[in-house]
C-alpha cells in the first residue's frame, strides 16, 4: 500500500480455511498449511454452522501512514463474531473482537460491520486472520481503509441514518394519528404494516445490535422474524 491508497480491496489476495467444528484456535490455525486461495472479490456463504477463517499478508509501503488504518469485512452485516488477529514480524499478535453479538463494549472501531484499527509499520509485512461465525448467511469484502477517509465517508452514512431515522419517526406519527380519526380497518391495518415495514428497514442501519447486544436471542428475532413479518403483514393487508 501507498500513501496516495485510501482504501483496497482484498478479495483475491487471502486465503480460507473451513472450521466446521468451530474449536480451532488461533495457535493451531496458524500452523495449519490447509488455506485454500480465495477465487472472488467477495466471500459468500451460506447458512453454515462452521467457522470460516481468512489469511491475508499486507505490506505498507506508506512512509506518512503506519498507525492510523482500519481493516475489516465490508458489507458484512450478519456476522454473529468476528476475530481479528494481526500479527507482526516480531512474533508480537493483536487481537481483536467484533460482531453482532458481541456487547458493545467488546467490539472494534464503530461500524455497522466488523472493523478493527490495525498498525502497518512501514515495509514490515503484517499478517491478517479473521475468524467469522453466524447464523444467517454471510457476504462481503474484505477491504483496508485509511482511518480518516473511512471517518470522513462514515459522516455522510451516519446523516442517511438520522434522516432515515426522523422521516421514520415522522411517517409513523402521521400514520397513527391518521388511524385514530379514519375508522377504517382496513387503513389501520396498512398503518401497521408500514410500521413493520420501517422496523425491518431500521435493521439495515446497525441500530439493532447496538440496543441488543446482551440479547442474542432477541436479536435472532429481529433480524429474521421482522424480515419475514413485515410482507406477510403486506399480503395479509391486499388480500384484506
Amino acid at each position: 500500500m501507498r500513501h496516495t491508497n485510501r482504501f483496497l480491496y482484498f478479495g483475491l489476495q487471502f486465503s480460507v480455511l473451513y472450521d466446521k467444528t468451530t474449536k480451532l484456535t488461533f495457535e493451531q490455525v496458524r500452523r495449519r498449511t490447509d488455506f485454500v486461495p480465495s477465487r472472488s472479490e467477495t466471500f459468500q456463504y451460506g447458512y453454515s454452522s462452521s467457522a470460516y477463517w481468512f489469511r491475508l499478508r499486507i505490506t505498507n509501503r506508506s512512509l506518512e501512514n503506519t498507525k492510523h488504518w482500519l481493516i475489516g469485512l465490508l458489507d458484512a452485516s450478519s456476522i454473529d463474531y468476528a476475530d481479528c488477529y494481526v500479527e507482526y514480524a516480531d512474533g508480537r499478535v493483536e487481537h481483536q473482537t467484533g460482531g453482532l453479538k458481541r456487547p458493545y463494549v467488546d467490539r472494534g472501531f464503530f461500524a455497522t460491520t466488523p472493523f478493527f484499527r490495525i498498525n502497518l509499520p512501514t515495509n514490515e509485512p503484517v499478517t491478517v486472520y479473521f475468524r467469522i461465525e453466524s447464523s444467517a448467511a454471510m457476504f462481503g469484502k474484505v477491504t483496508t481503509w485509511e482511518e480518516y477517509y473511512n471517518l470522513s465517508k462514515g459522516r455522510v452514512i451516519i446523516f442517511a441514518i438520522w434522516m432515515f431515522l426522523g422521516l421514520f419517526i415522522l411517517r409513523s406519527l402521521n400514520s397513527f394519528v391518521l388511524a385514530r380519526f379514519v375508522s377504517n380497518s382496513h387503513f389501520r391495518f396498512y398503518a401497521v404494516c408500514t410500521f413493520l415495514l420501517y422496523l425491518a428497514t431500521l435493521a439495515r442501519t446497525g441500530i439493532y445490535p447496538i440496543l441488543l447486544s446482551n440479547h442474542p436471542q432477541l436479536l435472532d428475532w429481529v433480524h429474521a422474524g421482522m424480515g419475514r413479518l413485515m410482507p406477510m403483514g403486506l399480503s395479509v393487508w391486499l388480500y384484506s
